[in-house]
């Protein structure tokens, strides 16, 4: 999740935005016409600036000439391709240890644009508070060198010593002599290209019908395919290596002819960068029907062309489940519902949710329940229109509720019929639940009894679903308790964010709360029931997701997700508790049913 927040002043329908979290996956609701789209543009702008001159009038807040559009983007430096910048030919610099991150960490720029130019690129740093030595990160050797001179500190060039030494130990000397940080803009525009260098690729999917298809935004769209198909292609690279022996050949003839005239040059060596994206200069796709025509892409209906790009977002998501350490992707699409049918509209959010727990970024506009109603709540950005400007709201500054009735999102029908309700994250949920509690039910180790209580999915802890169906739960005088994932990263490390969440905010009217101990419930199944069922060897840890029995990325999980009750069911009430004991040697679902028992009064 490479992006972290987002600002925008004087953009289209923004007078200012103030700071925008960003989750994995960003939902941008609203009312038609309140400005949701200009989130995806700003960023559109900031990663794509105008070649030359700069923004259309139409594009500033208010269409006044007169004003300076800002869009501030901050990202974690952590989730980014590489922290290190090369700012000159003899200094490299790490993002974090060289600070040039903000007070909280992260890299944050900013562009400056008016009507005419591009006004400004700036990064925020927090460092000395010292005009000649603010800020450190951005100077080379020979700055670096005159500032230890100057305070009488001992200066050493590069090949004895870093320069990340010598800033160190700038930064310790005004540490020593009482010099607090200081936390401002800079201007960074000389390293502006080596920055943007560090940063995800940006993908917009706009709402036109086409998406561009024979138009240059469709090969930004298309390039992580083209990256994908060629990069590590052997005859691709047989090209490369070709290529640059004859570029060498070229470059040895020149050199043979410098080294007549100085010795003190030994040898020329040419790297020459090959971009495979840029060799494909267009893609023009056509549709084979059934009766055998061939029809251009654009003129098939806008229903397939939306297909198209659900297949698109599912491709992404299954090839960066080979490619972890891969390239990361900002995707920004703005309505992705249009023309979908809601089971293909489930289909695209699946894949969305899927590419944000890869790593990459996802946003988009909606007014769909589906894209919404699973969305952790902190993630939601609410744009409401106040007088002339559009206004960004989150948490706390939203009622869950309002936004909730304003999409349409309403509780499950299946809350009729039952006074005992167990909360669960999603339907796979639901069933592997409905099975244990049966096994265990049945072989007395708990007297829960699967008649009296429902299983129902909300579609995550903590989102839109779940806010809606406890309140329906408590207006209508039902009993209710909720089993959440930890999402832990390790054995008895801290909760993920949203069980964290959970845990705080769990409303009074909840009878019972459980966190499971482990990541998911796919840490509960037994390796050899997965294979009877789904035929897939894998290894089960205690956290984290199934690997391959060499302990790399399983491509083939979702399977096992999908195949959770089918797999508990193998594995019976033995099977069951065998997988599911704690540290004290008992069985956590036995001891969660159990607890919920004695809390519904049962």
């Amino acid at each position: 999740m490479p992006l972290a927040e987002l600002r925008v002043s004087n953009f289209r329908a923004f007078s200012d935005s103030g700071r925008i979290s960003l989750g994995c996956v960003t939902p941008i609701v609203g009312r038609n016409d309140v400005g949701k789209s200009g989130l995806l543009h700003a960023l559109e702008t900031f990663f794509n600036p105008p070649k030359k001159g700069g923004l259309d009038v139409s594009e500033l807040h208010a269409l006044d000439a007169r004003t300076m559009a800002k869009i501030e983007v901050a990202f974690r430096p952590a989730d980014l391709p590489t922290r290190e910048v090369q700012i000159d030919a003899r200094n490299t610099i790490d993002l974090v240890e060289d600070r040039l991150v903000d007070s909280s960490g992260l890299l944050r720029m900013r562009l400056t644009l008016s009507v005419s130019k591009i006004e400004g690129f700036e990064v925020l740093i927090e460092d000395v508070d010292d005009d000649a030595l603010f800020p450190l990160a951005l100077k080379g050797q020979e700055g670096l060198l005159q500032l230890l001179q100057d305070r009488a500190l001992p200066a050493t060039r590069a090949g004895r010593e870093t320069n990340q030494e010598k800033r160190n130990r700038l930064r310790e000397f005004a540490e020593g002599a009482g010099i607090g940080l200081r936390e401002a803009w800079v201007d960074a525009s000389s390293v502006e290209k080596r920055l943007r260098e560090c940063l995800p690729e940006f993908i917009l999917f706009g709402d036109n019908e086409d998406f561009g298809i024979g138009q240059t935004s469709v090969q930004n769209q298309f390039k992580t395919i083209v990256d994908q198909a060629l990069s590590g292609n052997p005859a691709a690279q047989q090209i490369e290596g070709d290529i640059q022996a004859t570029l060498q050949m070229e470059f040895d003839k020149v050199f043979q002819r410098l080294a007549r005239l100085t010795d003190t040059v030994t040898s020329l060596n040419a790297a020459a960068r090959i971009s495979w994206r840029k060799s494909v200069d267009g893609i023009t796709l056509t549709w084979g029907d059934t009766s055998g025509v061939s029809i251009p892409y654009e003129l098939r209906g806008a229903g397939v062309r939306r297909l198209f790009m659900v297949a698109y977002f599912q491709y992404q998501a299954a090839e960066s489940l080979y490619d972890p350490d891969g390239k990361r992707y900002i995707f920004a699409v703005e309505e992705p519902e249009v023309h979908l049918h809601p089971g293909a509209q489930r289909d695209l959010d699946v894949a969305l949710r899927e590419l944000g727990e890869l790593g990459h970024s996802v946003l988009f506009t909606t007014h769909s329940p589906v894209f919404a109603s699973v969305a952790p709540l902190s993630d939601i950005i609410l744009v409401v229109r106040t007088d002339s400007a559009a206004q960004a709201r989150q948490l706390p500054d939203i009622d869950p509720r309002i936004v909730a009735a304003e999409l349409g999102i309403e509780a499950s029908d299946r809350l009729v019929g039952r006074n005992y309700i167990i909360l669960v994250e999603g339907s796979r949920d639901v069933e592997f639940y409905g099975v244990v509690l049966a096994h265990l039910h049945s072989a007395g180790e708990t007297s829960l009894d699967p008649a009296q209580v429902l299983f129902l999915q909300c579609g995550g802890i903590g989102n839109l679903r779940y806010v809606t169906t406890t309140c329906c739960i408590d207006d209508a005088g039902l009993t209710w308790a909720v089993i959440a994932d930890s999402d832990r990263t390790c054995p008895g490390g801290p909760l993920g964010a949203q069980a964290q969440a959970l845990q705080d905010n769990c409303p009074a009217s909840c009878s019972y709360m459980a966190i499971l101990d482990r990541t998911t419930i796919e840490n509960y199944l037994d390796p050899v029931a997965v294979k009877a069922v789904t035929g897939i060897d894998c290894l089960v840890p205690e956290a984290g997701r199934p690997t391959d029995l060499t302990g790399g990325a399983l491509p083939n999980f979702k399977t096992i997700k999908e195949n959770g009750a089918a797999i508990a069911q193998q594995m019976g009430a033995a099977g069951i508790i065998a997988h599911s004991l704690d540290g004290s040697g008992s069985s956590e679902f036995v001891r969660i049913f159990e607890e919920i028992r004695m809390a519904f009064g049962l």
